[in-house]
């Protein structure tokens, strides 16, 4: 095969991938204006407040020092309040402010479907992001005024860069990827732990693919501090003030009631109660129809027995598949940080929780992940699939969309229904 032939083909694939992209987010904003709520979010309430009064800050580069949702500390969380300044071109207000966190979420969608075809292949992602966009916890969360949807596409950008770090020399390519480094330290407190097992995955993978000789060894650490000097730098360049938490505690460990518990409670007991917490209420619950209630922050089951069954399959064999070990390390990150989460026990119970859809929302992509790609391992497992994958792929596609579709419509209406009795005056 010539470099003609090449080409074509990669001209073709790339031309697919769009199309597919292009056609899946059509989906995604046609669910959203169908099942959309005009109901703002117990916690969005307060990043709506803090970005749409008068004496807001302007947008600066500062690292947010505080690990909650919204940025109700310092000087707030500097990519929502810019979103502020970009929604005065359409006039400022609560609709426009959507609307942008709509188009944020189209580039998080795109992001993730072309890293997970660069760490797996096309199944897994277009599987991945039809299961994606057609989860309640996406469909509502997507568009809400907090920290968690920016930082998710701040993280699967960086991710998306730093994974082909390896393979470029340009400079451009090299600030680009410092910056993304940036924005994920100045935002949401997950990001920084998720940015810090990024950095070393990719720095060992780095190293360990190369033959070990203290040459490469030399030039794998310069390359790694250079990006991460350059990225303290445009942080404390374009924010001196940012030099000083740089190198505090609190960058890490932001000392605030209702963020972590780690140092009022036995950190083990801690993290058995919450684990157990946290399965029981997104895993093992039985609301799983009233999506709407995760608008008011609360929680119910993030995936049908089914899906759960194929996460289950997809977990278990992606642990042992080195493709799929970032996205391991990824998701065993967040659901460790969610299991120190602050909470409040009693009898060996939690009765009162951290541990938020909005903190967990964080994990969502990611498990996601795990149902795509076990959906295309039970495919692969049979023969009788191999031969007619795309056929089957395209049929279990639009089996999944109809069924979700109408189960989504189901809880939409039982919202509407809720809706009614509140303007009803007899309502109790």
């Amino acid at each position: 095969m010539n470099n003609n032939d090449d080409i074509r083909i990669n001209f073709f694939h790339k031309r697919a991938d769009s199309i597919i992209v292009f056609f899946i987010i059509l989906i995604f904003l046609l669910i959203y204006f169908i099942f959309r709520s005009n109901v703002i979010g117990y916690w969005e309430s307060v990043s709506i407040y803090s970005i749409l009064e008068p004496n807001s800050y302007p947008p600066l580069p500062n690292i947010q020092i505080r690990g909650d949702s919204t940025g109700g500390q310092g000087l707030g969380y500097p990519l929502l309040i810019l979103t502020k300044y970009l929604s005065n071109f359409f006039t400022l207000s609560f609709f426009s402010l959507k609307y942008l966190y709509l188009i944020y979420s189209c580039f998080f969608l795109i992001l993730f479907y072309f890293f997970i075809k660069k760490i797996s292949d096309r199944y897994v992602s277009i599987f991945s992001l039809i299961i994606l966009i057609f989860n309640p916890y996406f469909i509502y969360m997507s568009t809400f005024i907090s920290a968690q949807q920016i930082s998710l596409v701040l993280i699967f950008l960086l991710l998306f860069l730093i994974s082909d770090l390896k393979n470029k020399t340009s400079f451009s390519y090299f600030a680009l990827t410092s910056i993304s480094i940036s924005l994920v330290l100045m935002h949401y407190i997950y990001g920084r732990y998720l940015l810090i097992v990024i950095l070393l995955y990719y720095f060992f993978d780095h190293l360990l693919n190369k033959r070990f000789n203290e040459i490469d060894f030399l030039k794998s650490i310069n390359k790694f501090l250079k990006l991460i000097t350059l990225s303290l730098l445009i942080l404390i360049l374009s924010y001196p003030p940012n030099l000083g938490l740089i190198f505090s505690k609190e960058l890490f460990l932001p000392l605030i009631d209702g963020e972590i518990g780690i140092f009022d409670y036995n950190i083990f007991q801690l993290f058995y109660l919450n684990f157990d917490y946290f399965l029981k209420v997104f895993f093992f619950s039985g609301d799983s129809e009233l999506y709407f209630n995760i608008i008011n922050g609360e929680k119910v089951r993030v995936f049908d027995y089914l899906l759960q069954v194929i996460l289950l399959i997809g977990l278990l064999i992606a642990s042992v598949d080195k493709k799929m070990m970032i996205i391991n390390i990824i998701t065993l990150t967040l659901i460790i940080l969610i299991c120190f989460s602050y909470s409040d026990f009693n009898e060996s119970k939690v009765t009162n929780s951290s541990i938020s859809v909005y903190r967990f929302y964080m994990c969502i992509p990611f498990l996601t992940i795990y149902v795509g790609y076990g959906l295309n391992i039970i495919l692969n497992h049979f023969k009788l699939f191999q031969n007619k994958k795309s056929i089957i792929c395209v049929f279990l596609i639009s089996l999944f969309s109809i069924f979700s579709f109408f189960k989504m419509d189901t809880s939409h209406d039982k919202y509407k229904e809720i809706k009614d009795n509140i303007n009803n005056e007899d309502y109790k």
